[in-house]
């Protein structure tokens, strides 16, 4: 997922990646720097990190867009999204 979320979306310099680990099995080196990476120290379920994040995105005046490590992107996924 996010190979190809990164190849195929343009992020303007407002907008934000970020990533869950829930595990903090995952290298911070290994990451594209637009990935602002959150490690949680025990795992939460999908429900309350996605909870989180809305709040914080309402609060913020900003858009939401979650996604699973099983999606792929295609070309212009994003722009037939706002269409």
């Amino acid at each position: 997922a996010l190979d190809t979320f990164f190849r195929f979306t343009d992020l303007g310099p407002a907008d934000k990646f970020i990533l869950i680990d829930n595990d903090s099995s995952l290298v911070p080196e290994a990451l594209p720097a637009e990935v602002e990476l959150v490690q949680r120290e025990a795992p939460q379920s999908f429900a309350r990190n996605a909870n989180h994040f809305a709040r914080q995105a309402l609060d913020e005046g900003k858009d939401l867009m979650l996604m699973n490590n099983d999606l792929i992107f295609s070309p212009e996924w994003l722009q037939a999204l706002c269409r």
